[in-house]
């Protein structure tokens, strides 16, 4: 089931593009969002806690493909503005590789959007790569929760804070939004 809202002010192009141009990650930032390492962490586990952080952002809505090392998972979402309307899905990968004692994890996300206009001129469809540090950040701060490793889920108001605070830049939307994800909290870590 999709879900809707109605905005004000028409600025699907902000929703979609971003309010700005952000700066690129490197390699080396990049592989440093995406990807950590745990010890004595179980493949299973760490499978089944992604797949929740992503059930808990929007439960009715996402779809996995499951293999032998992780998941690759889409959320289709619409937004309708005033006067035009823009749709997309949002993509994740999950792999979990065990090397040794340790559990190396990776997450690598993307988002393809597209708008009509009043005239239902269709803009043509985008694919995002996912930039920044913001989405990560949550994404293992909500992971780390549910593993055990950490004692506090990172709440959406908390990982904006983080954003306005210059701790962490970039978007969070594929995770939190008021427009179209219900975003439930977990009672307790995964057992």
């Amino acid at each position: 089931m999709y879900k809707i809202s109605f905005f004000v002010v028409p600025a699907l192009v902000l929703i979609l593009n971003g309010c700005g141009e952000q700066p690129k990650l490197s390699r080396e930032q990049w592989i440093k969002n995406t990807t950590r390492t745990y010890p004595g962490l179980s493949k299973e586990k760490a499978i089944a806690a992604a797949s929740e952080v992503l059930l808990l952002a929007d439960r009715e809505d996402i779809k996995f493909s499951h293999n032998e090392n992780g998941f690759k998972a889409s959320r289709n979402w619409i937004i309708y503005l005033l006067i035009s309307a823009g749709f997309g899905t949002d993509h994740w990968e999950f792999v979990a590789l065990e090397e040794g004692d340790n559990l190396k994890v990776k997450i690598y996300t993307s988002k393809q959007a597209q708008s009509l206009t009043p005239l239902l001129i269709n803009t043509g469809q985008i694919e995002i790569q996912i930039e920044g540090s913001s989405t990560y950040n949550l994404f293992w701060s909500r992971f780390e929760y549910l593993i055990g490793r950490r004692d506090k889920w990172l709440t959406c108001e908390e990982a904006d804070d983080l954003i306005d605070k210059d701790i962490t830049w970039g978007r969070i939307d594929s995770l939190c939004n008021n427009f179209n994800i219900t975003n439930e909290t977990p009672f307790s870590p995964l057992k």
